[in-house]
């Protein structure tokens, strides 16, 4: 619903697709049980990575989503990267002991002067996380809109974790 508002507004609109790194060994190694209570306080603290007015969901199995209202490419990609390190910060108690984890990210975004059908933008930024863990794990991908791409030279030097991060066109 936010994405198709922001699309009729011609609002920029980010979207990222956050997976869990290796979460199948967590629930095939510790149980499912230890497996919801990572999912649990994976959720917590992508909400405490983003802004008040961000939605963040669970998307299926171990992926999440965040839309972000009137958000620019570059605040996307840095969003993504801080809820990288957020999520990596320390490790999650559970009842089998503290477990580290990780997580991928695939970014897109629209600029905010074109309509981008919400299945687009969420198609993209699956793209994305599909290209973010086909890389490596504990990486951020950007896949830009059409017209947003144009906006990829001027965050390569903004970044100072750029080696984390991948730009797709």
């Amino acid at each position: 619903m936010e994405l198709a508002r922001e699309a009729r507004d011609l609002s920029p609109v980010g979207v990222l697709m956050i997976d869990l790194d290796s979460f199948k060994e967590v629930n095939d190694t510790y149980g499912h049980l230890i497996g919801d209570q990572i999912l649990s306080e994976f959720a917590n603290r992508l909400n405490e990575s983003v802004r008040a007015y961000d939605l963040v969901g669970r998307y299926g199995g171990d992926e999440f989503m965040i839309v972000l209202p009137k958000c620019s490419i570059e605040q996307a990609i840095n969003l993504a990267n801080r809820v990288v390190d957020h999520i990596e910060a320390y490790p999650i108690e559970t009842d089998a002991g503290p477990l580290e984890i990780s997580a991928s990210v695939g970014v897109t975004a629209t600029a905010g002067d074109e309509h981008v059908q919400q299945d687009l933008l969420i198609s993209r930024a699956d793209q994305a996380l599909y290209q973010a863990k086909k890389n490596t794990q504990k990486r951020v991908a950007f896949l830009p809109s059409s017209h947003s791409a144009r906006y990829t030279d001027k965050i390569h030097p903004w970044f100072s974790r750029l080696v984390q991060t991948t730009f797709l066109t």
